[in-house]
């Protein structure tokens, strides 16, 4: 267990907490971190033999970081769950300038993230599998927006959930296999009309082989696939791409001289944004 405590200039304060622990196989751990400041920055001035005292306000600042993990090793196997939550409140611009005594411009993000991620070894090979689902809110405030007539609060949650998994395995001593496959969707929404919502759904597979002859040629074919779909309020955009590559790579062919050669062909598309 760790703690610590610290005050600083312009009321700022800082505190965290770590602790950990192990009960055979089982592992865990947490941790708390917190942070203010409330800007307030006095200070004296002197002009013409007069001394003024006053103190400017600056922006105020707050974050807070929490999270924690929980797992299980062994020799062949591996399983985690990890927890991560971000809090950040704060006032903008970063300084209030000489004419103005407050900062009225105020924006908050709140993060959730948990993550789950585990291995096992089979024989002569790995499987792996992983997941993770995140939760991001950002609101931002402005009540002189368009002067006294306006005024802006405008809020955007993104939240995107994915899934995968790989595998390696060792057929003999000259041949190898290997690939994975993930999935990923995401939202953006918000509550203003000018923004459109947007769903995103995106894919990708690959899968590999290996072929090794007396440590001197090494032949790789790998074969890839990627889709992408998008929708949004003005319409709906969608690509995909099939990926094929293949690499030959020659080692130690000359004795002590090494040299390698690869040849590959490959197939991309950009990621509508």
């Amino acid at each position: 267990v760790r703690t610590n405590l610290k005050y600083g200039s312009f009321g700022q304060i800082s505190s965290s907490f770590l602790a950990k622990g192990k009960v055979g196989k089982l592992y865990a751990s947490t941790f708390l971190k917190y942070r203010q400041a409330n800007g307030k920055y006095p200070f004296s001035l002197t002009n013409d033999g007069m001394d003024t005292t006053y103190r400017r306000d600056n922006n105020f600042y707050s974050d807070l970081y929490a999270g924690g993990t929980l797992g299980f090793r062994s020799k062949k196997s591996m399983v985690r769950l990890i927890y991560r939550y971000k809090l950040i409140d704060q006032e903008l611009p970063g300084a209030v300038i000489l004419y103005n005594s407050s900062a009225d411009e105020q924006m908050k993000t709140d993060d959730h993230g948990v993550f789950v991620d585990g291995q096992r070894h089979i024989g002569r090979g790995i499987v792996r599998f992983y997941s993770s689902l995140n939760s991001n809110t950002l609101n931002y405030q402005d009540p002189n927006y368009l002067n006294s007539t306006g005024g802006i609060n405008t809020t955007y949650i993104n939240n995107s959930l994915n899934g995968g998994s790989i595998f390696y395995y060792q057929i003999s001593s000259i041949l190898r296999i290997s690939g994975g496959t993930e999935l990923r969707y995401s939202s953006l929404d918000a509550n203003q009309h000018f923004a459109d919502n947007i769903r995103r759904l995106h894919s990708q597979s690959v899968l590999g082989l290996g072929l090794f002859s007396d440590n001197r040629i090494h032949l790789n074919g790998q074969l890839g696939f990627q889709y992408a779909e998008e929708s949004q309020s003005n319409g709906s955009l969608s690509e995909d791409a099939f990926t094929p590559e293949v690499a030959l790579v020659v080692d130690d062919l000359f004795g002590a001289k090494r040299s390698k050669t690869s040849f590959y062909y490959k197939s991309s598309f950009r990621m509508p944004s």
